[in-house]
């Protein structure tokens, strides 16, 4: 027989006799699941955030901000700046004929949960709500400028207490007006008000954008406009992709929420592996005699060795799919919530797969020194301790 052929009898015949020896497996396997499980959940909030945070970007829309403002906060757009930006021929225009271009603003207002906690949504103004065709009303109509009114979002409203329609809520000593609501987007405007940014600036006392945001003719116009932008000597401006700088802007969040999972996952591993490693000796040195003889009648010990790593790596595969599974029952479609910012946790492929990986490898390092120390062990020896 062949050395693939007697590898993958043993593995089966050692899969069989699983029942006959439940401690060492339920030991091994109860602890692949948690780490799967418990990475996987940790995994899904990067993900989530990720996902809220990209959600929606266009490749042909473009946010324009301040050279060297390293976020809109300390950017400044002024109104001709915007005028200029506005009507570069790059920039799509409505069918009405005016620009699809906007600027910005961002002022933060306190709420109270329905959990009963303060909390943030954003105030963000817009000069022209058409660059942001996700956003749809669904109840409601939009604000007027120079009106102290606003558009909520459905999902802010689903969270906060106040901020249904007809509602007011006090921003800089001053009532607004909730007179709409808009759908729920998947992405960060599900934390948000929208109000007309003249007017927001006006009761701020603001007198400059903090950022611009664009629709090109076309995604691959990006380079050209940004080439414009750059040699106009009355602008000193920066241009990102939208995709580009919503990535950069959640990034910070991500790596910290992956590096916690990582690191947990870290220690878990450690003590799966401490496990594995136990639960693997455990199980040679009840098969001790079984594989000894196997031995004696001619099956190799590289067969031996193969058979006990493909056992421990299918036990692990079958607990990764059972751990995921777990972690994509119990948290894939709920939300994380902190101080200004509400996400969904996903569970999604790359999640399972990172998660797959990692505990194969667990299983890989537990089961391959005592396979190697079988193997290695005389025939005589092995049957002597049987």
């Amino acid at each position: 027989m062949s050395p693939i052929r007697q590898s993958v009898a043993l593995t089966i015949w050692g899969l069989r006799s699983l029942p006959s020896r439940p401690g060492a497996f339920l030991t091994s396997f109860v602890s692949i699941v948690l780490v799967a499980a418990v990475l996987t959940s940790l995994l899904s909030m990067g993900e989530g955030i990720h996902r809220f945070g990209t959600n929606h970007a266009r490749a042909d829309r473009a946010v324009i901000m301040s050279r060297g403002a390293p976020d809109p906060i300390e950017s400044i757009i002024p109104p001709e700046a915007l005028a200029t930006i506005a009507n570069d021929p790059q920039v799509r225009r409505a069918a009405d004929g005016h620009p699809l271009a906007s600027g910005t603003v961002t002022v933060g207002v306190d709420v109270m949960t329905r959990e009963g906690t303060r909390g943030t949504v954003y105030l963000y103004g817009l000069t022209n709500p058409q660059v942001y065709p996700e956003i749809q009303l669904m109840q409601g109509r939009w604000p007027r400028p120079g009106v102290h009114e606003l558009l909520a979002s459905a999902a802010a409203q689903n969270l906060n207490v106040g901020l249904d329609i007809s509602s007011r809520v006090p921003i800089r000593g001053a009532d607004w007006t909730i007179v709409g609501t808009f759908r729920e987007t998947g992405d960060l405007f599900d934390q948000a008000l929208l109000a007309d940014a003249a007017t927001i600036m006006s009761a701020v006392g603001r007198v400059s954008f903090e950022q611009a945001v664009v629709i090109l003719k076309a995604a691959d116009e990006l380079p050209r406009f940004t080439e414009v932008m750059a040699a106009n000597p009355t602008l000193k401006v920066d241009v990102y992709g939208e995709a580009a700088i919503r990535e950069e802007r959640i990034s910070g969040t991500r790596h910290f929420l992956d590096f916690v999972a990582y690191f947990i996952g870290a220690i878990m591993a450690g003590a799966a592996t401490c496990a594995a490693l136990s639960s693997a000796y455990s199980a040679v040195e009840a098969r001790a005699q079984e594989l000894a003889t196997l031995r004696a009648i001619g099956f190799g010990s590289a067969s031996i060795i193969a058979s006990l790593i493909t056992e421990a790596l299918i036990i692990a595969l079958i607990g990764a799919v059972a751990g995921g599974l777990a972690a994509w029952i119990g948290f894939s479609g709920r939300t994380m919530s902190t101080n200004a910012l509400t996400f969904p946790v996903v569970v999604g492929p790359r999640e399972l797969i990172i998660s797959a990986l990692w505990v194969l490898a667990i299983a890989l390092l537990g089961s391959a020194l005592p396979a190697v120390r079988t193997a290695r062990t005389s025939v005589a020896a092995a049957l002597a301790a049987a």
